[in-house]
């Protein structure tokens, strides 16, 4: 049987078998590559190799059970098994190819009908040529191009290794610092009060624990990457005008961990501790002492998922990895704030993807799912009612988690100076491009919520401050450093990063 077998199967080129391999290999590492090289964040390369690591074996199991040991078949399954992977792990390709053609035909059917037929046609044909040294010569070249391509995308913003440090030795009484960035937790005032929600039991908890709340504070930029970027530089990283290349790329250093808050710290004596959450701008970078990088393993599964045409159930049966990561890091912070380290004092960052949507955690923080996820993106009133709701209820579990947190992180740490501070608020009502914008939705979007504790401090410390002067009040705190105050400044930057940015303070506070 083995013979007639192998006798029946086509004759395959004999060309190396290289030529079939190397295209193999370019569809396995091309997962990776897609999700981590683009944008204008730093090179995920850990998440990469994640990634990487859970596709091949998929690769190799298939390539064996179509070659079943023949090697006749070498060749043959090795081209089957590449378009297989492409299939598996590319879908978002063949969907964009169908979206382009429903544009140009103007049937929306067709935007889900074309990658099915795209697909089937692909795998047809592969079956019947794979063998062939004509379909080796058409795939190798382009799967060889695109992931040289990514390759040379995931190069260009590789983190820049920071200069080195000249740490001192820290003052004997230095405190113990944490920032801790909440995403899109909006004002309460503007944001939940005026539907009915009360967050007013949390203000009284964090002013017994020595905060103070910022009741007026605003968001300095419309979009995580300037508000983060602008934080840990300590200041306004992006001006008015068109976004520049050198903006950028201060950008891109100040968020791979070589930024003027963190050196400065660095260069008091302080250890670094930085946690890693699943945004694609977040990047421990080479000044950390201390990377809390959990979730990768959940992170690559979750970046597979959504290459797949899956993707939709998949979102729906596993907690997305900005919930999951996060809620994770916030219910260890207590335990990272105080846990034995170096001899030095300590400066934590904390970026929370909380309470950010999806908003799939309930008030007592247990995981909701399908009809969270039905409420996202839809425009009805009814819907975002729902949403609204769903994000009050994440509110109140964050809200909570943190309480019981810095209760215990404070009682080990009297001296503690800390931060909490929105990058933005959230995006309830419509996001639109800056001309279309209305004046309720950008109000919401720039109203964040803050508190500081600034033991001995207090004059640095104004109701309407914002997080870039918030970061240079605990700089001079913690240090005794004469940064001063900048104006306060709301600006609008352009979600991708290109485009103008513009001055909203104005249009904001009247």
């Amino acid at each position: 049987m083995a013979r007639s077998d192998e006798r029946n199967h086509p004759q395959e080129s004999s060309l190396p078998a290289a030529l079939w391999l190397v295209p193999l290999v370019a569809s396995v590492v091309t997962p990776g590559l897609l999700w981590t090289a683009g944008g204008p964040f730093a090179f995920g390369f850990d998440l990469f190799l994640t990634i990487t690591a859970l596709v091949a074996p998929v690769a190799v199991v298939t390539a064996a059970v179509l070659s079943r040991g023949f090697k006749e078949r070498i060749r043959w399954s090795l081209g089957v098994t590449m378009v297989v992977m492409t299939l598996l792990f590319q879908w978002p390709s063949f969907t964009l190819v169908g979206r382009r053609v429903a544009g140009v035909v103007s049937v929306r059917l067709v935007a889900d009908v074309v990658p099915v037929v795209v697909a089937v046609a692909l795998l047809w044909v592969t079956v019947r040529l794979a063998h062939t040294w004509q379909f080796a010569a058409i795939t190798s070249p382009i799967l060889v191009a695109t992931t040289a391509v990514l390759v040379v995308s995931a190069v260009s913003v590789i983190a820049p290794r920071p200069a080195p440090v000249d740490a001192t030795e820290p003052a004997a009484e230095a405190p113990d610092v944490v920032l801790l960035v909440l995403d899109g937790y909006g004002r309460p005032d503007v944001t939940l009060e005026p539907f009915g929600f009360d967050t007013s039991a949390f203000e009284r908890s964090l002013e017994e624990l020595g905060f103070a709340v910022a009741s007026a504070a605003t968001a300095n930029y419309t979009f995580t990457y300037a508000a983060l970027s602008g934080v840990l530089e300590l200041e306004y990283v992006f001006d008015l005008g068109p976004v520049t290349d050198s903006e950028r790329e201060a950008m891109l250093a100040s968020l791979s961990g070589d930024a003027r808050m963190i050196r400065a710290f660095k260069e008091a004596g302080y250890e670094i501790t930085y946690l890693e959450n699943a945004w694609a701008g977040s990047y421990c970078g080479g000044l950390v002492d201390e990377c809390v990088r959990d979730g990768l393993l959940e992170r690559g599964l979750w970046g597979i998922g959504q290459l797949t045409v899956a993707a939709p159930l998949l979102a729906m049966a596993r907690p997305h990895p900005f919930n999951s990561v996060s809620f994770g890091h916030l219910e260890s912070l207590a335990e990272i704030l105080t846990r034995p380290g170096s001899d030095g004092p300590r400066f934590t960052f904390a970026h929370l993807i909380l309470p950010h949507q999806p908003y799939a955690l309930d008030a007592d923080c247990t995981r909701q799912t399908a009809e969270l996820r039905r409420t996202l993106d839809s425009p009805s009133e009814a819907e975002r009612d729902a949403q609204r709701r769903h994000y009050a209820e994440q509110i109140a579990c964050v809200n909570a988690t943190i309480v019981a947190e810095l209760t215990e992180a404070i009682a080990a740490r009297p001296d503690l100076v800390a931060m909490i501070t929105a990058d933005h608020g959230p995006r309830l009502l419509p996001l639109t491009e800056l001309e279309f914008w209305a004046d309720e939705a950008m109000r919401e979007r720039l109203s964040i919520f803050g508190a500081y504790r600034l033991p001995g401090c207090d004059n640095r410390f104004w109701p309407d401050i914002t997080p870039i002067n918030g970061a240079r009040a605990v700089t001079d705190c913690a240090l005794g450093t004469s940064l001063g105050s900048l104006p306060d400044v709301n600006y609008w930057v352009p979600p991708g990063g290109n485009g103008d940015v513009v001055d909203l303070t104005d249009r904001l506070r009247n």
